[in-house]
């Protein structure tokens, strides 16, 4: 005991002991700031691949440490339903990784990722979702499912393995086989995670290529770990020499003291920022850029003439810093450039960001100038309506749509289909320019997209009342598409949910349900709102069990989408057999 107080006593000890925990709480905070999927040089959040066309989480899934948060892929943040990919093509020989799988939710293990399919296990903890192993098309396609059961636990970490054997790709959970794909093997290709809205935990990720040699699955920005800890180390050392030494000469404080003083300070303010900065902030499951960015897109302003909340400056601040330690950091733009452009819907998509100054219009469904009468088709909406989520340009419902119904009007009438969509944070501001271009086309039905598009945009009653009356007068026949948010979203499993909720419950969805049959059946009876209603259709079970519809929590996959179209050009078939 004398001992351990006579080290105490030791003031220059403690001072370098203090030197070397303030300089490690220093670099760790450092490379926790630069903790982000833009800058990881393994893995992309396939969400991140949407920052150009505004789609909800997508800036934050490039620049959020929630994804990455204590060196684990959460799957849950940033409104769920992730596809984490290797960034590398890689030949795999096995996959092992811990995994924690809430309640009604489920994971996806997926390789032989290429631009055309995918194959996968899926651990499940949902009756909506059963665990199983499938072939898929990108597109959502399944094109073989091969079920099996698994008792995951109900609370903890499982440890999974995929691997390669003579029988075919294999699936160990604990130590225990759990499934096989028979005669299959690893590819070279990308491999990865995925999951429903509910999301699931990965950590401690290992990957062998096919020569035995471990491949980088990192979280952590750890490059140059002890370089930057050495610079801390002496940087905080000569700091508080000469803070101490300036102390002595204005207090009178012995060198010594003043200098454990002074570097226990120090010591203290990194360990406290640390403590915040890490185990509580980096944890928050926000999206914190999204509308912030589209704000500042709207406005045609920079990123550096806007304020920025917390999050944003501290992500500049420690940048800077580590770019000035010679670390290698990236933004929005850069990750956008690296992994490339996002895809949208190729109908008439008009910009209102700064990019594009003005209305731009990237080619329409135009009709022939045969001199049949021609029927034209709008539709207005946000991010869905313009199909963010597809896999190939051209899978949108709107094309799929158009197609359908001009096979069965083509005898009669020329068909024009055209899409005014733009993201949701822009309609508010460009409503009134899209509506000019509704009167200017001389549109004969207008389609209303539900979904994120009129449930939060325009202000549901009112502002859907509104536009109601600024279309009719045109002689414009509404249509509302009340499609609902992604089952899971709503929780159809509510019976097993408990209090554990991530989006919407039961009762919730009920209310908002009723909500929207009182709204639509008071601007059917005053407006002529024709309302379609597509969820039996797409919540049948065979297309269910058929491949993987929703894209995220707003957004279909392409096999949705084709789904969701072929839908709506039956229905709009038979509207336009009544049509003079």
């Amino acid at each position: 005991m004398k001992k351990l107080k006579d080290i105490f006593h030791n003031y220059w000890l403690t001072g370098i002991l203090c030197v070397f925990f303030a300089a490690w709480a220093w670099t760790k905070s450092l490379h926790i700031s630069q903790t982000y999927m833009v800058n990881n040089p393994y893995w992309y959040n396939l969400k991140s691949k949407m920052i150009t066309s505004n789609m909800m989480g997508s800036t934050g899934s490039a620049l959020s440490r929630s994804n990455v948060a204590g060196n684990q892929l959460n799957l849950r943040a940033g409104y769920g339903a992730n596809e984490i990919n290797s960034v590398q093509a890689v030949q795999l020989s096995s996959l092992s990784f811990d995994a924690s799988i809430p309640l009604n939710s489920y994971l996806d293990v997926i390789f032989n990722v290429t631009d055309q399919n995918l194959t996968a296990f899926r651990l499940s903890r949902s009756s909506l979702f059963p665990s199983m192993s499938y072939h898929s098309k990108r597109e959502g396609d399944f094109l073989t499912v091969q079920a099996f059961h698994i008792d995951l636990p109900t609370s903890g970490k499982v440890r999974v393995k995929v691997q390669e054997s003579e029988e075919g790709i294999t699936l160990f959970v604990d130590g225990q086989k759990a499934g096989v794909i028979q005669n299959d093997h690893f590819q070279w290709a990308q491999f990865g995670f995925k999951t429903g809205m509910r999301g699931a935990f990965v950590s401690n990720i290992e990957a062998l290529d096919v020569s035995g040699i471990k491949i980088g699955t990192s979280l952590e920005n750890n490059r140059d770990y002890e370089k930057h800890f050495i610079g801390h180390f002496f940087i905080i050392l000569a700091g508080a020499l000469i803070i101490a030494f300036v102390v002595k000469k204005l207090r009178g404080i012995h060198y010594s003291k003043s200098f454990a003083i002074c570097t226990s300070f120090i010591f203290l303010l990194g360990g406290l920022w640390l403590a915040f900065d890490y185990l509580y902030f980096s944890r928050l499951e926000s999206d914190w850029s999204d509308k912030k960015l589209a704000t500042r897109r709207i406005r045609g302003i920079s990123l550096a003439e806007e304020d920025y909340d917390f999050e944003v400056g501290r992500y500049r601040v420690f940048k800077a810093w580590y770019e000035a330690w010679g670390g290698k950091s990236s933004d929005i733009h850069s990750f956008v450039a690296r992994f490339g452009e996002s895809k949208f819907e190729p109908s008439y998509f008009y910009c209102f960001n700064e990019k594009c100054g003005s209305i731009k219009e990237r080619g329409a469904i135009k009709a022939l100038d045969n001199g049949k009468p021609t029927v034209k088709i709008g539709l207005v909406g946000a991010s869905f309506s313009y199909s963010s989520g597809v896999t190939h340009p051209g899978d949108g419902f709107m094309n799929v749509a158009h197609k359908r119904i001009y096979e069965s009007v083509k005898d009669r009438y020329n068909l024009e289909s055209i899409n005014f969509s733009i993201d949701q944070f822009s309609y508010r501001a460009d409503r009134k320019r899209i509506l000019k271009k509704v009167q200017e086309e001389k549109i004969n039905y207008l389609l209303l997209t539900k979904n994120t598009d009129f449930s939060v945009i325009p202000d549901q009653d009112r502002g859907f009342k509104k536009l109601l009356k600024e279309v009719t007068p045109m002689g414009v026949t509404p249509i509302y598409l009340s499609l609902q948010k992604n089952p899971e979203s709503f929780m159809r499993t509510n019976s097993e949910v408990k209090l554990d909720l991530l989006f919407f419950n039961k009762a919730m969805e009920e209310q908002t349900s009723l909500k929207e049959k009182e709204m639509t059946d008071r601007w059917t009876r005053e407006f002529g709102l024709i309302v379609l209603n597509p969820n039996p259709y797409l919540n049948r079970d065979d297309h269910i069990k058929n491949g993987n519809m929703w894209w995220d929590r707003a957004h279909l996959t392409s096999y949705g989408y084709r789904l969701y179209g072929e839908w709506l050009g039956d229905e709009m078939t038979k509207i336009l057999a009544q049509h003079n």
